[in-house]
């Protein structure tokens, strides 16, 4: 999906320092510090309700990516359009609801959803309210980002067992102009940065391109139950299954169940299924967010899969209760 370039991640130590001059700078040194919940909640509301285009780049430690996406609410409505500017073209469009994606080796297909999620890091669709209960949210100090003023914001975890965030806001439109992803370490396993950012009242030009006929809407297979009995005897602070959501895949009498937890910022899946293997045994990778931890034993296998630390993903496996009824 994306083009592969080497991306130099900025050294821990380098941005503690950048961040800490930033904080002690005359424009925020003796002067009341801003409420960084507010800031954030304040990002959300700008992120879904403002008109505006990014040119920006995501990156991780192995690729990095050049889009384009374009926002605006036009008599009550929303329209989007994601555009990855390099190499195979991807578009993804959103008519209101209606979120279509067009690739050109692949067949265009539409979901139903609020807004793209490819667009931008999760977090800034987050309920900061209530994640409060689980994080710290940090006022730093500033910055420039693309030749305008930021405020920057930490979201750092109460327990060492999930990743962080550094937050950098536009201070006039509240809209994120950089984002970064940390690991346990405080190095950068993300970046969303943007290079420029563009407010221009003739943005609404591009919407009528938008309200074109979709590609046929995709439908979800539906789910069957099977009766697993387990659990996760140990979970992160926040961490909820939602729905608890257990489904039979048929495939030579063999069975997957599989359950999702999220925290409303991070989230992972626990699948569970028989294997043939004696031996107990233990596996893991890991790249970007992403943790894959597996273990087998008693001819069970446990997979956690998700945007948690390994040191998470393998407590959580290390803790599963497994009994399945036959």
């Amino acid at each position: 999906m994306i083009f592969k370039k080497k991306v130099v991640v900025m050294h821990p130590f380098l941005l503690f320092v950048i961040l800490l001059i930033a904080a002690l700078s005359p424009n925020s040194a003796g002067s009341e510090q801003p409420n960084a919940g507010m800031m954030l909640q304040e990002m959300s509301t700008a992120i879904r309700s403002l008109n505006y285009e990014f040119n920006y780049i995501q990156a991780d430690e192995q690729d990095i990516d050049s889009l384009r996406y374009r926002h605006v609410i036009l008599n009550g409505k929303t329209f989007a359009q994601l555009l990855r500017m390099d190499q195979l073209r991807v578009e993804v469009r959103q008519n209101n609801d209606q979120i279509s994606y067009f690739q050109s080796d692949l067949t265009p297909f539409t979901l139903l959803g609020t807004h793209i999620v490819d667009a931008f890091p999760s977090v800034v669709f987050s309920d900061f309210s209530m994640l409060s209960q689980y994080y710290h949210y940090i006022f730093v100090g500033k910055m420039r980002i693309a030749d305008r003023i930021c405020q920057i914001i930490r979201v750092l975890p109460k327990e060492n067992n999930r990743y962080s965030y550094f937050i950098w806001l536009d201070e006039v439109t509240k809209l994120p102009m950089q984002i970064n992803l940390l690991n346990l370490n405080g190095q950068t396993l993300e970046q969303f940065k943007v290079i420029s950012l563009n407010m221009d009242d003739n943005l609404t030009s591009f919407v009528q391109n938008l309200k074109a006929p979709v590609p046929p809407l995709m439908k979800l297979p539906e789910e069957e139950t099977v009766n697993f009995d387990w659990f996760p005897k140990w979970l992160p602070a926040g961490f909820v299954d939602i729905p608890p959501n257990e489904h039979q895949l048929m495939h030579k009498k063999k069975f997957l169940a599989s359950r999702f937890y999220t925290d409303g910022l991070f989230s992972f899946l626990i699948t569970v299924s028989p294997v043939n293997k004696k031996n107990n045994t233990e596996s893991h990778f890991q790249q970007s967010r992403r943790t894959i931890q597996t273990q087998v034993r008693d001819h069970i296998q446990m997979t956690v899969v998700g945007e948690i630390p390994l040191s998470t993903a393998k407590r959580i496996a290390d803790n599963l209760i497994l009994k399945i009824n036959k």
